[in-house]
C-alpha cells in the first residue's frame, strides 16, 4: 500500500472517530446544555432536525427548523467531498473565512429569534 494511501486511510478513521464521539456525547446529551441551562435556544438549537430533513430533500422544513442549515450543510458537504473524494484539503484561508461568515450568521440568525 502506497503511503499517501495509508495516509488517507488514517485521516478517515480519524475523522470517523471524532464522529462516532460525537455521537456518542449527542446521545448522552439529547438535550441541548445550553437550553438546559439557560431556558433560550443556543444558536445552532435545530441544526440536528434541519439535517435530517436536508437529507430527506425537505428544504423548506431544514430552513424552518434553522435558516442557515442549508449553507452550513453545503460548505460541510464541499470539505468532506474535497478531502476525501478528490483527496486534497481545502484552503486554509478559504475554510477560516467560511467558519468566520457562518458563525457571524448564527450569532444574527440567533439574536432575531431571542429578541
Amino acid at each position: 500500500m502506497n503511503p499517501a494511501k495509508r495516509a488517507r486511510q488514517k485521516t478517515v478513521l480519524k475523522y470517523l472517530l471524532w464522529f462516532l464521539l460525537f455521537a456518542a456525547l449527542a446521545l448522552l446529551f439529547y438535550k441541548c446544555p445550553f437550553k438546559m441551562i439557560t431556558g433560550i435556544d443556543c444558536p445552532g438549537c435545530g441544526l440536528t432536525r434541519a439535517f435530517c430533513c436536508i437529507l430527506l430533500c425537505d428544504i423548506p422544513a431544514a430552513v424552518q427548523y434553522h435558516p442557515l442549515s442549508p449553507l452550513i450543510f453545503a460548505e460541510l458537504f464541499y470539505l468532506v467531498y474535497a478531502q476525501f473524494v478528490l483527496g486534497k484539503k481545502a484552503d486554509r484561508r478559504f475554510v477560516a473565512a467560511g467558519i468566520f461568515i457562518t458563525a457571524l450568521l448564527m450569532l444574527a440568525v440567533w439574536l432575531c429569534k431571542i429578541l
